[in-house]
């Protein structure tokens, strides 16, 4: 009877029932995208410190001179910054794409195919947060959780555009890599 209920508002809202390999499959795309958030955030923090890195282990190019830490951490700011962008405006936009039912290697093509439009989108809050964070990172973390839903919900307008000639940029590569190894192996596991 409660379900017969349950049902009838459901249909009224405007819903589908699920059933439960559906849930099943929304389930394990959430864990998936918990898993891309997580090794994005390590590939970040690895590309932040890699020109450091390498510049002090293999040996600075005589031009550098004492300078060499000093470049290595504005290359490696460089590209930790993009990749803080394309991760925010994955996030900003990683509900609007669940509406059309997409499955994880599809969002992720979709968002690498128009890299550049998404670059653009993360980088104003992105730049604004490191800035603040260079004084205060707790205030910078704050800053993160009011602009990232105002930002998914400017996303609802927005209608990202594929570059003509432009191919796609594999942004997102170590994150694709993980979960195609990782889910696998943990569903193995926990089985």
């Amino acid at each position: 009877m409660f379900d017969e209920a349950y049902l009838q508002v459901f249909k009224r809202r405007g819903g589908e029932p699920v059933t439960y390999d559906q849930a099943l499959t929304k389930g394990a795309d959430a864990i998936n995208q918990g898993v891309v958030l997580v090794l994005v955030l390590i590939q970040t923090e690895v590309l932040r410190v890699a020109p450091s890195l390498a510049l002090w282990v293999l040996g600075a190019p005589a031009g550098f001179g004492g300078r060499a830490w000093y470049v290595g951490s504005w290359v490696g700011f460089t590209v930790a910054v993009c990749y803080e962008a394309w991760a925010f405006s994955y996030y900003a936009f990683v509900a609007r794409i669940d509406e059309a039912g997409n499955a994880l290697q599809r969002k992720i093509a979709f968002f690498e195919s128009r890299w550049m439009y998404f670059l653009g989108y993360g980088l104003p809050p992105v730049l604004l947060m490191a800035y603040v964070a260079t004084y205060d990172a707790f205030v910078a973390s704050i800053l993160y959780y009011v602009l990232l839903p105002m930002y998914a919900v400017a996303s609802v307008n927005a209608q990202p555009v594929k570059q003509q000639g432009q191919p796609p940029l594999p942004v997102f590569v170590v994150a694709r890599w993980g979960v195609e190894r990782l889910v696998p192996w943990a569903h193995g596991v926990l089985r």
